[in-house]
């Protein structure tokens, strides 16, 4: 091995100089296209790990990547930052537990830094700029928030009672492209800047978007529009629901996507309040009972003698012997009853989204039959239709004294949107499947690049090994033994000629050395 990689280093600097410039280029070739091959093949797939940073917030996540070592890209003027695939879930999960991105605004992290000697109004400068950045931070977590920016107006305290002020706040609203904010996430983002700042009153929060959209703010807002649109989407959910019970009840039936259902449900959102007082004359109870007796004595003259004219006559002086003293007693009771008349007090209150009305249309296909190799269609019987409209009833809660109304029609359906549907299932299947090939195909082509520029190199080794190696040419046929000349000596040519043969023996040896040095070996090996 040393003998060869002598002959090789030999071989090399007996090389001329524009030959050694070759070797040496095409072996720097070599060492590259390995090196970019294996880049190539080993580099790893980068992968969003936060989108549309802020200077300060990509400043802080790169300081932080390059104190762990991960490698990253930037992207979008320093906006965008990438990471290896295999590591995504992994960084934002250790940015995360250091509050890190911070949505490029300043939040409770401000008090971290002591300052001595701040005023009061700096200190509650700070603590209204905090605040103001965390709700900006909580709502920008939402997905459908890009990012978020918050003002908080906090009125001067006053001495006067009549004169104090409620605070007020706006939110402004970046949303990623082609999302939107539904009402019940508005209302959210209302009352969530509304408990976090003392005596603030939902109503007082204006919520704007950067398209000058006004998505919540000011009482008729919240109380006319926002209610009516709460109790529209209520009426709508209820629809929505019976739909989807009857679908369920025939699809169970008639088979999937025959049975199109369509409610309609009338409802009364006016609140009702009233008292009633309800009096029952049958039903008395004694309230208070007051009894008076009086009780009279004395004693009266009573007439007496000979009845007639004399004694009755007024001039007549009566005798003693014709009055009569009596005594007597007088007892007189009076009683004073009170009766309670029952009496029922009822306040009632009506609840709103009273249901005065449902109404249901429901369509309900045929029956298909192949008959010599064409799908023909066969109408549902007049019993089936009265089973269906009985279970659309019951479904709905149907009620005559309400003046419900189901119909329930037997219609031949419309198969192209069937057909087209299942077209596109089948279109996104094979988009799938392309995919998964394409994914399949590059990686066979770094594979396949791999080995070709392996045995390339392998190859273009060989090729400089035997170009640097000295040849050994074997001689076809070997010289004949010792033994064999040694027969033919007496054939031996004269002097002359032995030195003629000496002369070629020379130039020979000096042509060609290495084959000479075989037959020496082949002479030295017989016996």
């Amino acid at each position: 091995m040393m003998d060869r990689l002598r002959e090789i280093i030999k071989k090399i600097k007996s090389l001329s100089l524009s030959q050694k410039i070759a070797l040496v280029i095409i072996f720097a070739l070599i060492i590259s296209s390995i090196c970019v091959s294996f880049l190539w093949i080993s580099s790893p797939e980068y992968q969003l790990l936060y989108g549309n940073l802020s200077p300060e917030d990509a400043g802080t996540i790169v300081k932080r990547l390059k104190e762990l070592h991960i490698p990253y890209k930037l992207k979008n003027g320093g906006r965008d930052i990438y990471v290896p695939q295999n590591r995504v879930y992994e960084t934002r999960l250790t940015l995360a537990s250091e509050g890190l991105p911070k949505g490029g605004q300043i939040g409770f992290e401000i008090f971290d830094r002591r300052i001595f000697g701040i005023t009061d109004f700096v200190q509650k400068l700070n603590y209204q700029r905090a605040l103001q950045g965390e709700l900006a931070r909580t709502i920008s977590s939402l997905n459908e928030v890009k990012w978020a920016r918050v003002h908080i107006v906090m009125p001067e305290e006053s001495l006067f009672t009549t004169e104090k002020k409620h605070p007020s706040a706006s939110v402004l609203l970046k949303l990623n492209p082609g999302q939107q904010l539904n009402r019940e996430q508005i209302k959210a983002i209302t009352y969530l800047v509304a408990a976090s700042i003392p005596q603030l009153k939902p109503e007082e929060v204006v919520v704007v978007d950067t398209s000058g959209n006004m998505l919540a703010g000011g009482k008729s807002n919240v109380y006319s529009g926002e209610r009516l649109t709460e109790l529209l989407k209520v009426q709508h959910q209820l629809e929505n629901q019976l739909e989807q019970k009857i679908k369920d009840l025939l699809e169970k039936v008639v088979g999937s996507g025959k049975v199109v259902a369509k409610v309609s449900v009338e409802m009364d959102f006016s609140k009702l309040e009233k008292t009633q007082e309800l009096y029952d004359p049958e039903l008395k109870v004694a309230r208070s009972e007051q009894v008076t007796e009086e009780i009279a004595s004395g004693s009266e003259n009573i007439p007496a003698g000979i009845p007639g004219v004399v004694s009755n006559l007024p001039q007549t002086q009566a005798t003693a012997s014709s009055t009569k003293t009596t005594p007597y007693q007088q007892k007189r009771t009076n009683k004073i009853v009170n009766y309670e008349i029952t009496k029922t007090i009822q306040h009632i209150t009506e609840p709103m989204g009273k249901i005065r009305k449902i109404s249901a249309a429901v369509l309900v296909d045929g029956v298909y039959k192949e008959i010599e190799g064409e799908m023909r269609y066969f109408p549902r019987t007049e019993e089936e239709i009265e089973k269906f409209k009985a279970i659309v009833e019951k479904a709905i809660g149907f009620s005559k004294e309400r003046g419900d109304q189901v119909e329930v029609v037997n219609i031949p359906f419309d198969q192209t949107f069937f057909k087209e549907q299942a077209k596109i299932e089948k279109e996104m299947e094979n988009i799938a499947k392309r995919q998964w090939w394409y994914q399949l195909a590059i990686s066979v082509i770094k594979g396949i690049v791999l080995l070709v520029l392996i045995f390339t190199l392998i190859r273009l080794l060989k090729n400089l090994t035997k170009s640097i190696t000295p040849e050994v040419s074997v001689p076809k046929e070997l010289p004949k033994p010792v033994k064999e000349l040694e027969a033919t000596v007496g054939a031996l040519p004269a002097e002359k000629d032995l030195e003629e043969m000496k002369e070629e023996i020379k130039q020979i040896a000096q042509k060609e050395p290495a084959r000479l040095a075989q037959v020496a070996q082949a002479w030295l090996k017989e016996e």
